[in-house]
């Protein structure tokens, strides 16, 4: 499958993707991403392990099953901020369905 093939086939999908892009490259290019609220600073020290020294699945702001994976990727990826980079793709996630649904809605008009 060539390239042009491929572009025309996924154009709804990816045309969300490049906008989001636009958006998204210059906003980190010109800000940090920074936890906000000392809830998802005291999430980040439990999950990555700042105050027992191991990564800690069990706090009283999330679902454990989340919280237990968030855990097991600190474990097997330590130094990478797993929290940050989750609630990122979490809010890219939503944006993109957003922008997808209203692309669709537009062209059904």
């Amino acid at each position: 499958m060539d390239c042009k093939t491929f572009f025309r086939k996924n154009a709804d999908r990816l045309i969300p993707v490049f906008c989001l892009l636009a958006w998204f490259v210059p906003a980190a290019w010109a800000f940090d991403f920074y936890h906000d609220l000392n809830d998802d600073v005291l999430i980040r020290d439990i999950l990555s392990g700042v105050y027992t020294g191991v990564p800690e699945s069990r706090n009283a702001q999330m679902l454990f099953p989340l919280s237990w994976l968030l855990a097991g990727l600190y474990r097997l990826l330590p130094g990478v901020p797993v929290l940050g980079i989750f609630l990122w793709l979490c809010q890219a996630g939503s944006l993109y369905l957003i922008v997808y649904r209203s692309l669709r809605y537009a062209a059904g008009l």
